[in-house]
């Protein structure tokens, strides 16, 4: 299920994101994996939590069928972690938070 949320969102900042943008990708000791762009961001209408499916911006004409970070925050959802959106002027940063191995252990 990682590997499916890092791709969802990695195939949507690809897509999404204009030529020239800067993508970081960084992981934290406590868990969090950050993926950080430059570009637009996603429309402003999408949720920063409990993403919509097949939601687009208005007049997004852009391939895909909107389900990408959906299925990204469902997958971190039941793997007990959590997926945030957070915006700023200079781009976004999509934040996950996995579950501790020591929580795993603990049920």
């Amino acid at each position: 299920m990682i590997a499916l949320v890092l791709r969802n969102l990695l195939d949507n900042v690809r897509k999404h994101t204009p030529p020239g943008t800067m993508v970081t990708v960084r992981s934290d000791q406590d868990g969090t994996v950050c993926v950080e762009d430059t570009g637009h961001g996603p429309p402003l209408r999408l949720p920063e939590r409990n993403f919509v499916r097949f939601a687009r911006g208005p007049g997004d004409m852009r391939v895909g069928s909107g389900l990408g970070l959906a299925i990204c925050e469902t997958a971190m959802r039941r793997m007990g972690g959590t997926f945030r959106l957070d915006r700023s002027d200079d781009g976004c940063r999509f934040m996950m938070t996995f579950r501790k191995t020591s929580d795993w252990n603990a049920q």
